[in-house]
């Protein structure tokens, strides 16, 4: 048996409960940076749909007129709307168009605000940091100043259609 002093038996049960609030915090800040790492996984999807629709309406804009194409982009499940301004008429009318979880007075102060700067706006407002993009100036909503496309099954899907003039994006 061993031979161990008072001293050493009652500094035992503070090793453990020390070891264990290690323990603790270390699966607490590892659960955290795996939650932080999901949200900017998320983040980088929008951003890919976003860079992916600026790209295939670059690409539009330089084709003839007439030519289109659907896209079909996945987003996020936070994501429930994405909404293009028309650049030239930054003062969007129809408020009614909106997706369902965002507050309609809300977005459209933030459109005028933004002055025609931005031509995507995705909905809710609050689900990142950024929710505001600039595609290219010649992308325009078909027939309206404003064209709000739901996100069904986390999948944004529309139609783009070279005009000559401008590119056009509609719902499908």
């Amino acid at each position: 048996m061993k031979n161990t002093k008072k001293a050493q038996i009652f500094a035992q049960p503070f090793i453990i409960i020390f070891a264990l609030i290690v323990a603790v915090l270390i699966l607490a800040f590892g659960f955290k940076s795996v939650l932080d790492i999901q949200q900017k996984a998320r983040y980088a999807e929008l951003l890919t749909a976003q860079s992916e629709i600026k790209e295939v309406a670059r690409a539009y804009y330089t084709l003839g007129e007439g030519s289109e194409r659907i896209i079909e982009l996945r987003v996020p499940k936070s994501i429930s709307c994405f909404c293009f301004l028309d650049k030239d008429q930054a003062n969007p009318n129809n408020v009614d168009a909106y997706c369902n979880e965002e507050n309609p007075d809300r977005l459209n102060e933030k459109m005028k605000l933004d002055g025609g700067e931005y031509q995507l706006y995705v909905t809710p407002s609050n689900s990142y940091s950024i929710t505001k993009f600039a595609i290219i100036s010649q992308l325009k909503p078909n027939n309206q100043n404003l064209l709000c496309v739901e996100i069904k099954n986390s999948r944004f899907k529309a139609k783009i259609t070279s005009k000559g003039t401008h590119v056009e994006i509609s719902k499908i």
